[in-house]
């Protein structure tokens, strides 16, 4: 009776799809679809200005996408910068380096699979944002620029979903 209600309880977080934010401009898209004690599986992507950002096909664990979350929200009070902000994506493409740790707070990429061909990077100024993306595989890099404050927002939110859920698997499991 146990065991049934535990199974009940696991498949109400399954095939959970959400997206939060406006595709038009920046959103984040996933699904939850599978367990396998401790790991959760899904889909995840960015979409910035109607481009999906990361192959949203292939399936990632959550354990992982948390764990890089963590460090992006770190740096979340620490991209803004008049002179970055000012510069044409080639030039600040071409402007990063490993001894400048100034790039390395505005890298808003997951460090999993989905996006091994793609970097993000967010710098703020005032009171507007600019993503900046550089596709590896296809060598394109091309900006968009946003108000300040919705990735924070739209990423928060994220977490904090993403968090609940894998906390009450953990539970359940537990």
């Amino acid at each position: 009776m146990i065991l049934m209600t535990v199974i009940n309880s696991l498949k109400n977080f399954m095939n959970y799809k959400n997206i939060v934010g406006n595709k038009s401009d920046f959103a984040i898209q996933y699904e939850i679809n599978n367990f396998y004690y401790p790991f959760v599986y899904g889909k995840f992507c960015y979409y910035i200005n109607n481009i999906q950002i990361g192959n949203y096909e292939e399936d990632v664990t959550f354990n992982d996408l948390l764990c890089t979350f963590k460090d992006i929200l770190y740096f979340k009070d620490l991209r803004v910068n008049e002179q970055v902000f000012n510069l044409n994506a080639k030039d600040f493409l071409n402007s990063r380096s490993v001894e400048n740790d100034f790039y390395v707070n505005l890298s808003i990429t997951p460090l999993i699979d989905i996006f091994f061909n793609v970097e993000v990077y967010l710098v703020e100024y005032k009171n507007k944002a600019r993503f900046i993306i550089q596709d590896l595989e296809n060598n394109i890099e091309f900006d968009y620029f946003s108000k300040a404050g919705v990735f924070n927002e739209v990423f928060n939110t994220i977490y904090i979903e993403l968090k609940d859920y894998f906390d009450k698997f953990i539970e359940q499991k537990g």
